[in-house]
């Protein structure tokens, strides 16, 4: 019987250990999700200002350089304001570079929460 005993203790560790990994991958993927990027926009030009983003974006996807935003939102709810997900600041710059709606000097970086 002490030999079962430590075959259960083993297998329950093993299991322990497997949550415990998962978790951290868990944790690791959530890390390296991009962030929310908060620019001020000339106000009533927020869904024009999106799409003249987007035309950008597909301009520039097979250049050297590339945008390196994830997606450019503008809510209803929301005046003065457009949302670029992007993983650096750096790249929120380049994107919204040369767009006349924008200012380029006026952007915060909202916090991401993760619920879970």
């Amino acid at each position: 019987m002490a030999g079962f005993k430590t075959v259960l203790i083993s297998e329950n560790f093993y299991f322990f250990l497997m949550k415990y990994i998962f978790w951290l991958k868990l944790v690791n993927v959530c890390r390296r999700d991009p962030n929310l990027w908060m620019v001020k926009c000339r106000i009533g030009e927020e869904k024009a200002t999106v799409m003249h983003m987007m035309r950008k974006y597909i301009a520039y996807q097979y250049s050297n350089e590339p945008l390196q935003i994830k997606s450019v939102i503008a809510p209803e709810g929301v005046k003065g304001y457009i949302y670029v997900e992007a993983f650096k600041q750096p790249h929120v710059k380049q994107a919204i570079l040369n767009v006349s709606n924008l200012r380029m000097g006026q952007w915060t970086q909202q916090v991401q929460l993760v619920f879970g």
